[in-house]
């Protein structure tokens, strides 16, 4: 269980600790105790509510005002295989048209 700013999240150890290094470390270092409570000072309850859906889903969508702080949080908590996908849409009323994407892929080498 994670408590931030008094809301509580549920999350298999499993798959946390398959996510991130982070969360793998805790748990090696707690794996008698039977209910953990995690509290994540410094994180926002919607980071960490984008980052379990990455972890169960696959894939979670960030606006831009939130990218940084999401990032943060990933980065923190070591969390692997992340894919940032960023495309641009073009204003069509300037010329000539551009299109931005990029790619940003987030890897624990340590993990394989």
């Amino acid at each position: 269980m994670f408590s931030i700013s008094g809301e509580s999240y549920r999350a298999h150890r499993v798959v946390l600790a398959a996510s991130s290094v982070h969360f793998q470390e805790l748990f090696e270092q707690c794996s008698t105790a039977q209910n953990l409570v995690v509290i994540l000072d410094g994180t926002l309850a919607a980071n960490l509510r984008a980052l379990l859906e990455f972890m169960y889903k696959g894939e979670v969508y960030i606006d831009d005002a939130n990218l940084n702080t999401f990032l943060q949080t990933a980065k923190r908590l070591q969390a692997s295989d992340l894919i940032l996908i960023s495309v641009s849409v073009p204003d069509i009323s300037a010329e000539p048209y551009e299109l931005s994407l990029s790619l940003l892929f987030l890897r624990d080498v340590r993990r394989g």
